[in-house]
């Protein structure tokens, strides 16, 4: 797995703000601590799930996947730069968006789509009368865990 250290390490670089070989101190690591873990909540709070768990030192690890440290270095290099009087240069903010982009559809799956039952299936020249009309989507209430509870029946009692 891969250790805190390293992800802030290569980005503190990207922006220039200490050589690679060079290590950060300790208020700058505690700066990029802080700036990981903001990252990465705003990212889970728009839909991102990487399954991140907030750190608290350089030598912590990194439990989001290892596909998404590229999107991760990069990102937190463009939210450091501010931060740092730095600018990041164009080529870390475009490798910064296009790996976003890329880690965005690994992870984020659509919902599928229900259709009401009001609405035509196909053009209606090959349907029969049971297959006019799409099904009516089963009626229930999504609780907090995105779980289906299912409407009780009335039984008149």
């Amino acid at each position: 797995m891969t250790k805190v250290a390293e992800v802030v390490n290569k980005s503190a670089s990207l922006i220039m703000v200490r050589a690679a070989e060079q290590p950060l101190t300790g208020d700058e690591a505690e700066s990029f601590i802080e700036l990981l873990n903001d990252l990465m909540t705003e990212w889970e709070a728009i839909g991102v799930p990487l399954g991140y768990t907030l750190v608290q030192d350089l030598g912590d690890e990194m439990t989001s996947p290892d596909s998404a440290l590229r999107a991760i270095k990069y990102n937190l290099a463009v939210s450091a730069a501010p931060e740092f009087g730095k600018d990041a240069p164009r080529s870390v903010l475009a490798i910064a968006d296009s790996s976003f982009r890329n880690l965005e559809r690994q992870v984020v799956k659509p919902p599928s789509a229900e259709f009401p039952g009001t609405l035509p299936v196909g053009s209606g020249t090959a349907c029969t009368e049971s297959y006019k009309y799409f099904p009516e989507p089963e009626a229930g209430l999504l609780d907090e865990t995105e779980g289906s509870i299912l409407l009780e029946e009335n039984t008149g009692d």
